[in-house]
């Protein structure tokens, strides 16, 4: 019976749909909402969504982004999607999104971790126009010396997190500099032209916020 229920459901998009989108009106005003994205590798040949791509276990495997769309306030999942697992980062965000509109989930914020601290992927999100923060290692090199220039700030006891005695933090502006170079040459840009971007980027307790 399992089975044929998972079957049914399974190539039953309407169904699905359903069942998400009444998921979403059981959710309070005050609920937030958090999307999780992993990639996970598969064995399997029967899964479309299965390609070759970016593997972070690095066992030479096809692999497939996984999203699950859950409540914060009672850790439930009330959506779940697969994507290609060749899919560029930010194409699954912008994907992830557009199918948050359509069960009307409209306003959305991008929070990265350290799978998304590359430069590439800071360019990309921002000629996506997404404003978003990240946490990145602080061993980059274009973030460390400003670490070290704050160290004597950070070994002041008014560092001190008020909930966290154990962490200390101190926020700082600077800017830095994003240039991407295209790939094709169209009408209005030749091969090889640049879109220079710049970000400010905010320290709060040892994570860096990037906004545009």
């Amino acid at each position: 019976m399992y089975h044929n229920l998972f079957v049914q459901i399974g190539s039953d998009e309407s169904l699905q749909q359903s069942f998400f989108k009444h998921r979403c009106k059981l959710l309070s005003a005050d609920d937030a909402l958090a999307y999780d994205s992993s990639t996970i590798s598969t064995y399997s040949e029967n899964q479309n969504e299965a390609r070759y791509g970016f593997n972070k276990a690095h066992d030479g495997l096809k692999t497939i982004k996984l999203l699950t769309l859950y409540s914060i306030e009672n850790r439930q999942p009330v959506v779940f999607t697969k994507q290609l697992g060749n899919v560029l980062d930010v194409t699954s965000i912008t994907n992830a999104i557009n199918q948050l509109s359509v069960l009307s989930v409209n306003a959305a914020e991008v929070i990265t971790d350290n799978g998304y601290y590359s430069e590439k992927n800071f360019s990309e999100l921002l000629l996506a126009g997404f404003d978003f923060i990240t946490l990145a290692k602080t061993s980059i090199k274009w973030i460390r010396p400003e670490i070290d220039n704050q160290c004597k700030v950070l070994a002041d006891f008014r560092s001190v997190c008020p909930f966290d005695p154990s962490t200390h933090g101190v926020s700082v502006l600077f800017m830095h500099s994003f240039e991407k170079k295209r790939k094709y040459a169209n009408h209005k840009m030749d091969y090889g032209d640049h879109h220079p971007r710049r970000a400010l980027f905010t320290k709060t307790r040892g994570k860096y916020q990037v906004m545009f």
